[in-house]
């Protein structure tokens, strides 16, 4: 043995460590300490994002005016909820959310070349594509393509 070093009798248990101020702690306590450490880093990574989820949904937002139905295009798209589960028709109030239903025949794009329209005649060009169809947002219809 070197000089200062003193034999320590084996008394059967885990030996007691420092913990950095906190007193002595035995080394099984601080196995746990670690394994609790190292399950918290997979929980957290298990976190959905919002952005994800509304990128898949089908809630869409019905268009109150000409210029939410073509954000400054040309283009509506208009969405028969109905046909596919959802709720979106003509008797939906223009501005409310409805679900756009699922399947691939429930909505269909439309381009209005005609200046003069306004919601309501986008509308009516929207129900003669799909029956009971309705025009919905631009911004809202990102979710269905």
């Amino acid at each position: 043995m070197a000089a200062g070093d003193e034999a320590r009798p084996f008394s059967g248990c885990s030996p007691a460590v420092s913990d950095g101020g906190d007193g002595p702690v035995k080394l099984s306590q601080r196995r746990r300490r670690l394994l609790k450490g190292t399950l918290a880093a997979p929980m957290i990574l298990t976190l959905y994002s919002g952005a994800a989820l509304a990128r898949t949904s089908n809630i869409v937002t019905t268009a109150a005016s000409r210029d939410q139905a073509l954000n400054g295009g040309t283009t509506a798209v208009c969405v028969n909820g109905t046909s596919t589960g959802g709720t979106c028709s003509s008797s939906t109030t223009l501005g409310d959310q409805c679900d756009a239903g699922t399947g691939p025949g429930n909505y269909t794009t439309m381009s209005v070349t005609n200046n003069g329209w306004d919601i309501d005649q986008i509308n009516n060009q929207c129900g003669k594509l799909l029956d009971e169809s309705v025009a919905i947002t631009a911004s809202s219809a990102m979710s269905l393509f």
